[in-house]
């Protein structure tokens, strides 16, 4: 990549972001190159980015306006280009956010031709060292977040922390919702993991419907299954009607009824988002959050699955480990960018699923095998446990087994009932039943 993409005017807005900003300026210093500014700005950079290694700080405009003057006959040129730096208007948010993809690709294109170059040099484990140690680097790549947390500010510390204690999204399972202090959190990442056929995808409603009950929006993206499976399960969900009957030719009244206040119901409070193939990578899925927050603000994404997902900026990897942490780690930036919760589900490799199948013990984080990288991403982990015997009798096992606003480890015996998409603590039966006679949420919604 020769230049920063958007032309000169990007350009420019970069230019004034590191005369304005100590910390900005620090890290396109580190991570800019002269080459990817076009010809007339890049005597700038290299002016701008020189003066601050040595002072420590982004120059002011007068020893820029200085430095301008030395070109003699073309100092003017050199003014009124510096005129148009420093009187550019910056969308701060959009440059940052752009800048960061830009070095992650670059930084990535280059850690790639030399990973290949070792490894095909027969020096295959130091090319697999090589590409951890550069991925690493390209994590900690982020022109958006400042990193640095001081103390000395406790009660808007306190304030901050009260108000993601509000906008807890609660998942329903009441045992875990209290450990969780409240539920899913904003600016948050949960994965649910499990082995195949542990209801993983049956969850997905049921969180939506919780969310609908706290007056939350849900976007959900769906990367697997069909349509109109995937959108009946929503209605039984949020109707209590079993799936198969939702098929059937003679739905009585009250069903109708039931589903009509339903459609009504979800065509509010939840969007689903179907992405195949083309669509089927990790910034698909992000710009299309980004697209529909703009215009329909929700509280709560959940993603059906991330494993489905690939990425445009690792297309040469093959190492699933490093690949599923980076897309995890994307999609909990996504929830961090827009302060949404976020929720997901992710299967474990074969062992860790004989071993929820067989159900000799607890499934751990510490059994996941090359699902470790997602569980390294997630604010939160809760393993999903079936064996044979509890699907004979209907009944999961939740742990939370990683939690950053909670106590861990807590395990919950669930009752099932996958066919109306529904799982319920065994001691609190009651917290159901509610949910199948009334479509009415715990308390009214906000109004936009």
């Amino acid at each position: 990549m020769s230049n920063i993409s958007h032309g000169a005017d990007f350009q420019r807005q970069v230019l004034h972001l590191m005369i304005t900003e100590p910390k900005f300026c620090a890290k396109a210093s580190e991570y800019l190159q002269e080459a990817f500014f076009s010809a007339e700005l890049k005597w700038f950079f290299r002016t701008i980015r020189e003066l601050y290694v040595e002072h420590k700080i982004p120059p002011k405009l007068s020893a820029l306006t200085s430095e301008c003057h030395m070109h003699g006959l073309e100092a003017q040129k050199y003014l009124d280009q510096l005129n148009m730096i420093y009187t550019s208007n910056p969308q701060e948010d959009y440059v940052k956010r752009e800048l960061t993809n830009f070095i992650k690709a670059n930084l990535f294109v280059l850690a790639a031709k030399e990973a290949v170059n070792l490894y095909n040099s027969g020096s295959r484990e130091q090319s697999y060292n090589f590409t951890k140690d550069q991925l690493d680097r390209l994590m900690k790549v982020d022109f958006e977040k400042e990193r640095t947390a001081n103390f000395g500010t406790v009660f808007e510390d306190l304030e901050v922390a009260r108000k993601q204690h509000t906008g807890a999204i609660p998942t329903g399972i009441i045992g875990i919702d209290q450990a969780m202090n409240g539920g899913l959190f904003p600016q948050t990442w949960t994965t649910f993991l499990g082995g195949s056929n542990s209801g993983k995808s049956m969850l997905m409603p049921s969180l939506a419907y919780h969310a609908y009950r706290a007056g939350k929006k849900t976007f959900v993206t769906i990367h697997e299954d069909e349509e109109v499976p995937t959108k009946m399960r929503y209605y039984s969900r949020f109707t209590g009607i079993p799936f198969s009957r939702l098929f059937a030719p003679d739905l009585t009244d009250e069903e109708r009824d039931l589903l009509r206040l339903a459609d009504g119901v979800l065509k509010d409070h939840v969007r689903l988002r179907f992405m195949y193939l083309q669509e089927s990578t990790v910034e698909a899925v992000q710009a299309a959050a980004r697209n529909l927050h703009r215009e329909w603000p929700f509280d709560l994404f959940l993603c059906d699955y991330g494993q489905c997902l690939t990425t445009n900026r690792f297309k040469t990897i093959d190492n699933t480990r490093l690949l599923q942490e980076y897309i995890y780690h994307e999609l909990k930036q996504l929830c961090l960018e827009l302060n949404v919760a976020g929720a997901g589900g992710a299967q474990v490799n074969r062992a860790g699923h004989a071993m929820a199948k067989t159900g000799a013990d607890l499934l751990r984080m510490t059994d996941v095998g090359e699902s470790w990288g997602i569980v390294k991403k997630s604010s939160n982990v809760i393993t999903m446990n079936r064996s044979d015997e509890d699907a004979t009798y209907n009944r999961i096992t939740f742990l939370l087994d990683k939690v950053r606003n909670g106590t861990c480890p807590v395990a919950v015996e669930c009752h099932t009932d996958y066919g109306r998409c529904m799982t319920h603590d065994a001691d609190n039966p009651s917290t159901q039943r509610i949910m199948e006679i009334s479509l009415r949420p715990s308390k009214e919604p906000e109004d936009d």
